[in-house]
């Protein structure tokens, strides 16, 4: 029975009933509470050993970083403990190795992590100074890997058979059993050209971005997104006529040339299933984010 000083029938526990204690409670918790410590921001280097750290360091300086948002803060500080790290006469490989065990945080500073994958796959040396020289002739040197391992012979004309020997246009035609014809080196070279034609087409299916055009402006034709399609979907040498003629360059091309020419230069080892795997990711990674990716021809 209720009494007459508790109209809502008293409190079974004892006391009188506040049905907004709870909350006045829990704020008054919340309030007693330490407020979080605000991450403090670390100093970017104004001082650069060469453009890669320059054009990193210039990219954290446009950004706006919120006070209030920790996480953020926390990447940006260790990408520019990473920078810092980079950014000395010599770069120390086993105190970079440390800093970078637990990963280099993504979607923080774009082109940052392939910086630091060069460094760790022996692409850069360990003196900053040298690291353009260092670019620039890896890219020579593939550029001249491409003109002289990947062969395309073509069956000369009338013409042009004049201006040949007799007996070098005979050992040069593709029927020819010779073991020094330009022909015998190409069929040897077909066989690994479909290994590996064979695994790229079956490369991260999930993301059709290895079917698409180097050149983006090729994709924006219907009919160049259809010829894509066949491509991705065909094996090169079931393509029809006309999608021969035409075919458009794709970053799976640039990895199978990759794949070809490690096979060639390692035959020992040539190439394995599974190594298709291992260039996508790094692959990817130069071409999406880093700035000094030749996208004319990527490979």
């Amino acid at each position: 029975m209720a009494t007459s000083g508790d109209p809502l029938g008293g409190n079974p526990l004892g006391g009188s009933f506040n049905p907004l204690g709870g909350m006045i409670s829990a704020k008054k918790k919340e309030a007693q509470k330490p407020k979080e410590k605000l991450e403090v921001q670390l100093k970017i280097p104004d001082q650069y050993k060469n453009v890669f750290i320059e054009n990193l360091c210039k990219r954290l300086e446009e950004e706006k970083v919120d006070p209030n948002d920790r996480q953020r803060i926390l990447d940006r500080n260790k990408c520019i403990q990473i920078i810092s790290m980079m950014n000395k006469d010599e770069v120390n490989m086993e105190k970079l190795r440390i800093l970078i065990f637990s990963g280099v945080p993504e979607n923080t500073l774009l082109g940052l992590r392939p910086v630091v994958w060069r460094i760790m796959f022996n692409c850069f040396p360990t003196t900053t100074s040298d690291w353009q020289k260092h670019l620039d002739q890896n890219y020579e040197s593939y550029e001249g890997f491409k003109k002289e391992l990947i062969v395309k012979p073509k069956v000369k004309d009338e013409e042009m058979e004049k201006e040949r020997a007799k007996y070098q246009a005979m050992m040069d035609h593709p029927l020819s059993t010779s073991q020094t014809s330009i022909w015998n080196t190409f069929f040897k070279d077909q066989e690994i050209w479909d290994e590996i034609e064979k695994d790229i087409k079956r490369t991260r299916t999930d993301m059709r971005w290895f079917c698409r055009a180097l050149d983006e402006s090729m994709m924006k034709s219907e009919e160049n997104l259809a010829r894509l399609e066949r491509q991705a979907d065909t094996k090169k040498a079931d393509l029809k006529p006309e999608d021969t003629r035409n075919y458009i360059d794709t970053h799976s091309d640039v990895m199978s040339r990759v794949l070809f020419i490690y096979a060639k230069l390692n035959p020992g080892i040539k190439y394995v299933q599974g190594m298709n795997e291992v260039l996508a990711v790094i692959y990817y990674c130069y071409f999406v984010h880093d700035d000094y990716m030749d996208r004319k021809d990527g490979g």
